[in-house]
């Protein structure tokens, strides 16, 4: 999966319409240490963790139908991939120059890349194709660490640098057959409950929508993620009194909701 983010990775940063110094630039994601000389303006991408992101992890199993059986499976592992960004002068770049074509590159790149709440489709790779939900992508958020520390371990003087977050689910593969599905028959039924899609929106305090929001919809366990424009939907809804529990990265907000909605705006949510 790894390789599948990376390949994802560059073919973002590949992309036609990047700037044209991201593009043009070779990128590499060998570790950066104190032999490390690229051959031409290289933007390294090193992969330094890899770790869980437990607000997003689901404690439930997953029930689902395979082959006329009902099979249960653990629920994908979310794992945060930590990636730092350097840039690197050609070697034919004068050294009292090269600090400024790498911080040029950098630059340019960070104003790419922050336009991406989330990895676009058109480049996810591999394994990453398939995922439940578009991965969330983080860019010069709080470094995790000592840097300084990191530098000494790679044996190079410190050097500007930005952090790059891809959230992305692994698939743990884990099915226990349940059986067949169980069926009966009955001679009457009675009438079907009223069932109800609800759409909404999530903002921040200051009334921007907030995207790549995480949405459950409590206690049914039903989960949606908003897109640019902060909305998400639910479909099959049955009436009742119901909980919007919304994350996004440290912010989080518990909202109590009825169906159908007295008011217009009755399933909004606003995280502070």
């Amino acid at each position: 999966m790894f390789d599948d983010v990376d390949l994802s990775l560059k073919s973002l940063l590949d992309d036609t319409a990047a700037p044209e110094a991201v593009r043009d630039a070779e990128v590499d994601f060998r570790t950066p240490g104190r032999d490390y000389a690229p051959a031409q303006e290289t933007l390294n991408l090193f992969l330094t963790d890899v770790v869980e992101n437990g607000a997003l992890r689901d404690a439930g199993m997953i029930i689902e139908r395979a082959g006329g059986e009902m099979v249960r499976r653990r629920p994908p592992f979310i794992a945060d991939c930590r990636y730092l960004i350097t840039g690197w002068a050609s070697p034919d770049t004068p050294v009292d120059l090269a600090w400024t074509g790498e911080h040029r590159l950098l630059g340019e790149t960070l104003r790419w890349l922050a336009g991406f709440p989330a990895l676009p489709a058109v480049h996810r790779k591999g394994g990453l194709r398939t995922q439940p939900d578009a991965p969330p992508m983080l860019v010069a958020h709080p470094a995790q660490g000592r840097r300084d520390e990191f530098w000494a371990s790679l044996h190079i003087a410190p050097r500007l640098a930005l952090d790059l977050c891809v959230t992305v689910a692994f698939d743990l593969d884990a099915e226990v057959p349940e059986g067949p599905p169980v069926t009966t028959h009955a001679l009457a039924f009675p009438p079907a409950a009223a069932i109800y899609t609800i759409a909404g929106e999530v903002r921040a305090a200051d009334g921007l929508p907030v995207a790549v929001a995480r949405v459950v919809l409590e206690p049914l366990g039903h989960t949606a993620v908003t897109d640019g424009r902060g909305r998400f939907v639910f479909g099959g809804v049955p009436a009742g009194d119901y909980r919007l529990h919304t994350t996004s990265g440290a912010r989080e907000n518990d909202t109590g909701i009825r169906v159908p909605a007295i008011a217009a705006n009755g399933y909004d949510v606003t995280l502070t």
